[in-house]
């Protein structure tokens, strides 16, 4: 029987460049304490504070209790955000603007690169850069999943059509 995985109740939350989040992040209340020693425009110096100081060195949870892929992938994409490491909760504009420039580079498959993809894609600045992350979110979950049939490759285009639509506001 799989791991039964807490759902975080939508919250208002500290203000990101984008505007209010519509989510709460397990790492926002992290990176805004800690906001004073992570540089939102330089990922490397992010890193290697959250390397050496986050309680589990950047992910949203103890490794243990992490959701596996499969979880992760049978997840909204908002619930999926919640997953997102501390590093790109602090950077995300940044990474957001690498990944939709150079979207190959997106291709590790794991749940914290599908949680970061989808933290990303709700909350860049930019909303063109948000709909891009978003075809790069539903590419790589369709490229995680068994192959499957037309049927089920429908259903996944579908559950991330929401966040293309919501993107484009």
């Amino acid at each position: 029987m799989a791991a039964k995985i807490p759902t975080i109740v939508s919250t208002p939350s500290v203000a990101h460049d984008a505007g209010e989040s519509k989510t709460l992040s397990w790492n926002e209340g992290w990176v805004r304490d800690h906001l004073i020693a992570l540089d939102r425009m330089d990922v490397q110096k992010t890193f290697e504070y959250v390397a050496k100081h986050h309680p589990y060195r950047g992910m949203a949870d103890a490794f243990q209790r992490f959701p596996t892929i499969d979880q992760i992938l049978a997840m909204p994409v908002k619930q999926m955000a919640n997953y997102a490491d501390a590093v790109t909760v602090c950077c995300f504009n940044v990474l957001g603007a690498q990944a939709a420039e150079t979207p190959q580079n997106v291709k590790e498959l794991n749940a914290t690169s599908l949680a970061n993809v989808a933290y990303i894609s709700i909350f860049h600045s930019d909303p063109a850069t948000r709909i891009a992350v978003s075809k790069i979110l539903l590419a790589l979950k369709i490229a995680a999943r068994p192959p499957v049939s037309a049927v089920s490759t429908t259903a996944i285009a579908a559950s991330t059509s929401a966040t293309v639509a919501a993107a484009k506001k």
